[in-house]
C-alpha cells in the first residue's frame, strides 16, 4: 500500500511541476506582453482560443489513448497539425509527451513491483535503441527530400496501417470468441477479475 501511495505522489508532483511549467511558458505568450495580433514567420500566434483548442485536444487524445489503447500522439499529432504547428514541432511534442507518459507509468509500475525489472530494463533498452534508429532514419529522409511535410505522411501511414491491424487482429479476437462460445456481452468492471 506504501509502495502505491508513493507511485501516486511522484505521478501528481509531475503533474504539478507541468502545471507550474506550463503557466510560466505559456501565461505570458497567452495572456501578456508577448502576445500580439502577427506572429513571427513559423510561429503560432498564442491566443486564449489556442489554448482551449489545444487543451481539449490533449483531453480528447488522453480520452481515446485510455479507451481505445492506441498512443496519444495518434489522436493528437494530426490536432496540432491542424491546428498550424509544423511538423517538426508536432512531432517533437507528441514524442516528448509520450516519453514523460511512458516513464512515468512504467515507474508506477515498478514501483509497486508489478513489472519485473529484467524485463522491463530488456523492452526500455530494445525501444530506446528503435526510437534513436527512427529518428535517425526520419531526420535522414526529410534532410535527403527537404520536405519537412514527409513527417505529416509518415504521420498518417503508421495511422493507417494502426486501423488496419486494429481492425484485423479485432476481427480475428471475436471470431475466435465466437468459436469458443465466449459470452461478449458488457460486464461490470468488478466481475471481470481475470483480466
Amino acid at each position: 500500500a506504501l509502495a502505491f501511495l508513493g507511485a501516486w505522489r511522484a505521478v501528481r508532483k509531475q503533474q504539478t511541476q507541468g502545471l507550474c511549467l506550463n503557466s510560466v511558458v505559456l501565461s505570458p505568450k497567452v495572456c501578456g506582453s508577448e502576445a500580439s495580433d502577427s506572429a513571427a514567420d513559423g510561429e503560432l500566434n498564442w491566443t486564449p482560443s489556442l489554448a482551449r483548442k489545444i487543451a481539449l485536444g490533449s483531453l480528447l487524445a488522453g480520452t481515446f489513448a485510455a479507451l481505445c489503447g492506441i498512443g496519444g500522439g495518434m489522436v493528437m499529432g494530426p490536432i496540432l497539425l491542424r491546428l498550424g504547428f509544423p511538423p517538426k514541432v508536432q512531432s517533437a511534442t507528441t514524442g516528448t509527451t509520450l516519453f514523460v507518459v511512458s516513464t512515468s507509468t512504467a515507474l508506477a509500475f515498478l514501483v509497486q513491483g508489478i513489472a519485473p525489472k529484467g524485463y522491463a530494463l530488456f523492452l526500455a533498452a530494445s525501444t530506446g535503441i528503435g526510437a534513436l534508429s527512427g529518428k535517425a532514419v526520419v531526420g535522414w529522409l526529410v534532410k535527403r527530400s527537404g520536405h519537412e511535410s514527409l513527417l505529416s505522411f509518415i504521420l498518417g501511414g503508421i495511422i493507417a496501417l494502426s486501423v488496419i491491424v486494429m481492425g484485423i487482429t479485432g476481427s480475428i479476437d471475436v471470431a475466435n470468441d465466437i468459436r469458443e462460445g465466449t459470452d461478449m456481452l458488457f460486464q461490470g468492471f468488478c466481475s471481470a477479475s481475470e483480466y
